[in-house]
Parts: C-alpha cells; sequence; structure tokens
C-alpha cells in the first residue's frame, strides 16, 4: 500500500510539472509600464548670448494621464511632484555631437550640463521634481543656428511604482 501510495505522488508531481511546462511556453509573463509619457518636439534653436535654448513647439502624450505636464514658450512645467525620467536628443551631425553638451535648467538656473550618452546625441537622466517647477534645455559648443533639418526631442516619463504592474499575457 505505501508503494502505491508513493508511486501515486510522483506521477502527480509528474503531472503538475509537466502541465506547469505547457503553460508556461503558451503564457508569457512581464511586466507592463502604464506611465504615461510626454513627448516634447520642435526644430532649431534661438540663440542667446553662448547659449543655444532649444525650440519645442508640439507636444504629444501617450498614456491616460493627461493632468502632466504644459509646454509654453520652450518651456515645460511640471503638473505633479515626483520622479521622472527625461530623454533629450538633438539630431546633429556627428562631428556636432562630439563637441556639444546639454544644459538642463530648472526653475530658469542650469541645474547641470551633460555631454550626450552615444554619437546619435541621445542623453537621458532621472530627476525629482515639485508641481510647478519649469524645465528649459540649451546647447553650447559646436552648434550652428539655422540649419535646416534639426529636431529637436524631448520625452518626459512620470515614475509611479503603482503604475508597474506584473500581468500574465504579456
Amino acid at each position: 500500500m505505501k508503494q502505491i501510495f508513493e508511486r501515486f505522488k510522483l506521477s502527480l508531481l509528474f503531472l503538475v510539472l509537466f502541465f506547469n511546462s505547457l503553460y508556461s511556453q503558451v503564457y508569457n509573463e512581464g511586466i507592463v509600464d502604464e506611465n504615461t509619457v510626454y513627448t516634447f518636439e520642435g526644430e532649431d534653436y534661438n540663440e542667446i548670448e553662448s547659449k543655444k535654448e532649444m525650440i519645442f513647439s508640439e507636444i504629444k502624450i501617450n498614456g491616460s494621464d493627461t493632468e502632466g505636464n504644459v509646454l509654453n514658450n520652450n518651456k515645460i512645467t511640471v503638473g505633479k511632484e515626483g520622479i521622472y525620467r527625461i530623454t533629450l536628443l538633438s539630431n546633429l551631425p556627428q562631428e556636432e555631437v562630439k563637441e556639444m553638451s546639454y544644459v538642463i535648467n530648472l526653475n530658469s538656473k542650469e541645474a547641470f550640463q551633460a555631454k550626450p550618452l552615444d554619437k546619435s546625441g541621445k542623453y537621458y537622466f532621472q530627476i525629482q521634481l515639485k508641481k510647478g517647477d519649469s524645465l528649459s534645455f540649451d546647447v553650447i559648443k559646436g552648434i550652428e543656428t539655422g540649419k535646416k533639418g534639426i529636431r529637436n526631442r524631448l520625452e518626459m516619463q512620470f515614475l509611479d511604482p503603482d503604475l508597474i504592474k506584473f500581468i500574465d499575457n504579456h
């Protein structure tokens, strides 16, 4: 009787493992970030002293949170307090990207300068912001204004841990 019970337990364990492996092959589990992404785009720069202010004229919102950020005169005003992931890109020729630096301004004061992280001119960072803070972006060194086809792009995403979910069937 004991032997039959042991075989039954092994058979049951084998069936559970077998069906579990079938389930894992059919269903992928993953993490989905439902945070809203704000995309700001524009062309060229306004030349101000030794800096060139990046022009942003369009805003696109990808997500359901529309109480967020506002674009006004190349400044982005933050809609709610929290941590933001920001990606900045200006599609300049590689020789200009090597020479340039981004200037990140917080509430009309320079917060920091940074070199692009790759040859494409991309730079990204995370920052803690308060509701009502304003951000603007400049470029210094090696940039000519008035060129055709220079596009500025900025993506801004509020990082709310409650909007990052673990789901099935991703």
